[in-house]
């Protein structure tokens, strides 16, 4: 699959705002599968 440049930076800077902000408080190595999908269930 190839996207172009612009729509990957895109897609980072999503990734930073959303998943990184939500998951900001919980350490690295407590972080489960289920804590990532619960908190993007919430923000939908």
């Amino acid at each position: 699959m190839h996207i172009a440049s612009s729509t990957f930076d895109r897609y980072c800077k999503m990734v930073e705002v959303r998943v990184v902000h939500a998951l900001v408080d919980y350490m690295l190595v407590n972080l489960k599968r289920k804590i990532v999908r619960d908190q993007s269930d919430s923000r939908n």
